[in-house]
């Protein structure tokens, strides 16, 4: 059980490391957060459950990282539509072989099928 512990607070440290700070409290900004948040995966869930409570404003930087990954997730998604418009209005125009209308046809179907994956 002591070994287990000992992993757990070797793994917690790694991660403290990575992100230059050495203690749960000095989290503090939405950057240190962001990289503390892409180290999850590497944390026991025994520690994770002591150091949500250890971070300051720990509710605020979440709600700060969600709202910053939906922005970018609405931006993405966006600028995926604005492409697929353009390829339309490519085909549209008339211009085009047969080839390149069969490429740009390919085009929208991997935009529709990466904002189908991303949507889900």
């Amino acid at each position: 059980m002591a070994n287990d512990n000992e992993k757990n607070l070797m793994k917690v440290k790694k991660v403290f490391d990575k992100l230059g700070v050495e203690d749960a409290k000095e989290i503090v900004d939405i950057e240190m957060f962001e990289g503390f948040i892409e180290n999850l995966p590497k944390l026991p869930v025994e520690a994770l459950e002591s150091l949500d409570s250890k971070i300051p404003n720990f509710t605020e930087l979440s709600k700060m990282y969600l709202d910053n990954l939906n922005h970018s997730y609405d931006k993405l998604m966006n600028d995926l539509i604005e492409e697929k418009k353009n390829l339309y209005s490519m085909i549209q125009k008339g211009d085009l072989s047969d080839s390149d209308k069969a490429f740009v046809l390919s085009e929208i179907r991997e935009i529709r099928r990466t904002m189908l994956i991303k949507d889900t």
